[in-house]
């Protein structure tokens, strides 16, 4: 399905940090919380036996879950980017800030 291939899963707090910053850092938070996203000290991986059945992803699953939910993740609390140049004449303030 074209359209499915070209989603991406966003939490509100990634959603948000994405339309304030242009950054599709995610949150580890959310990531192990809501997706069953595995982080320890020894390995970070998507559970792909939950993916699978929930029926998101089937075929080159790694990769999927990388599109749509992004590669890049930070830790609670991390700076993902500073303020776009977009949003911040959206809100009136300066692009760049934290």
């Amino acid at each position: 399905d074209e359209w499915f291939d070209s989603c991406k899963f966003f939490d509100l707090t990634d959603y948000l940090t994405w339309r304030a910053s242009g950054s599709e850092k995610r949150s580890l938070c959310t990531l192990v919380c809501k997706w069953c996203f595995e982080a320890s000290k020894s390995q970070m991986r998507w559970r792909g036996d939950f993916l699978k059945a929930i029926g998101i992803f089937d075929n080159d699953m790694e990769n999927n879950a990388q599109r749509a939910f992004g590669s890049e993740f930070g830790a609670p609390g991390s700076l993902a980017a500073g303020l776009s140049s977009t949003a911040a004449a959206e809100f009136d303030l300066k692009p760049g800030i934290p």
